[in-house]
């Protein structure tokens, strides 16, 4: 019911394109609706800004820093977007250091299918936990950078539950782009091994 009525008032409003930074969203309304009459242009907004450097109409600053970054689930294994993303940080001048578990092998940062409202009992570790310190063992990655609203929940209290926010800290990729002298992005710590 509520995808329907959804469905009826993007009809009202006709969007030439909607952008999307949640990538369950983007799924939802690009894939689900459409099987309530619903067949709208959406992207995410790794894809729209990706567009924005590539005609020259952002220009992100460029900054030398390692980062790492996480495919979020809807984004990456549901709906093929890799490159933009890793596009967009090569763009503004960091280097990518992949994590193992990447691209269509990434792993959930554990938000989907309603984990995020799910207690904790009898799990030793949760899978954001798990992630932060793959990344972590990386030895040389400043930055864990998202796409995805939900992931940068529950990284970030991933990385708060560790301890190491002095080593490692999670943005969204938009905030890569943001001009430096509006934003400060500090650096943490990098300890290399």
């Amino acid at each position: 019911q509520l995808a329907q009525q959804n469905v009826a008032t993007l009809k009202e409003v006709k969007p030439k394109r909607i952008v999307a930074t949640c990538p369950h969203c983007m799924n939802t309304i690009g894939n689900e609706y459409r099987q309530v009459g619903g067949d709208f242009q959406v992207m995410h907004h790794t894809q729209y800004l990706e567009e924005l450097v590539a005609a020259g109409r952002l220009k992100p600053e460029r900054l030398p820093a390692t980062v790492t970054y996480h495919d979020p689930c809807y984004l990456g294994r549901y709906n093929g977007g890799f490159d933009a993303p890793r596009d967009l940080i090569r763009a503004a001048g960091y280097t990518l250091h992949d994590m193992p578990r990447c691209r269509e092998n990434s792993f959930c940062c554990g938000a989907g299918g309603g984990r995020i409202w799910q207690g904790d009992d009898g799990v030793t570790e949760r899978p954001s936990e798990n992630r932060i310190r793959e990344a972590l063992s990386l030895g040389d990655v400043a930055y864990f950078v998202v796409a995805c609203p939900k992931d940068k929940v529950m990284y970030t209290a991933a990385i708060d539950a560790l301890g190491v926010a002095d080593r490692l800290k999670v943005v969204d990729i938009a905030e890569l782009l943001v001009p430096r002298t509006s934003q400060a992005l500090e650096m943490p710590t990098v300890e290399t091994t």
